[in-house]
């Protein structure tokens, strides 16, 4: 699965840079605590448990729900994570996630995708 890319980046003073997210929408302004019970998605849920409660646990049920919602185990959701990670090094280079990126940027890519 490649990466699209609109070919325009948005530099964070960190160093680390994205995609343009212009007209894409904002996944991460909604509420997702709304959306995730009105529709019982538990991912969405858990999301939401993350931000606002910054638990590490919530964020892994949300992973964990989602690889079970794809067939996979945690190897395999870690081996398709890693996939994304092999194209971000080459779209952008390696490793650039940790020089500093918010994170509504990744909540915002990652509920949209």
């Amino acid at each position: 699965m490649q990466i699209k890319d609109s070919g325009a980046r948005r530099r964070f003073d960190t160093g680390a840079v994205r995609d343009l997210a212009e007209g894409k929408g904002r996944c991460d302004l909604l509420p997702l605590d709304v959306i995730g019970g009105y529709t019982s998605d538990s991912i969405l849920l858990n999301i939401d448990h993350y931000l606002r409660e910054g638990s590490p646990r919530a964020l892994w049920r949300a992973i964990e729900q989602y690889g079970d919602k794809k067939g996979w185990n945690i190897y395999t959701s870690m081996l398709e994570a890693s996939k994304q990670y092999e194209d971000g090094a080459l779209k952008y280079e390696e490793r650039n996630w940790e020089k500093g990126i918010p994170l509504h940027c990744y909540i915002d890519s990652g509920v949209r995708h």
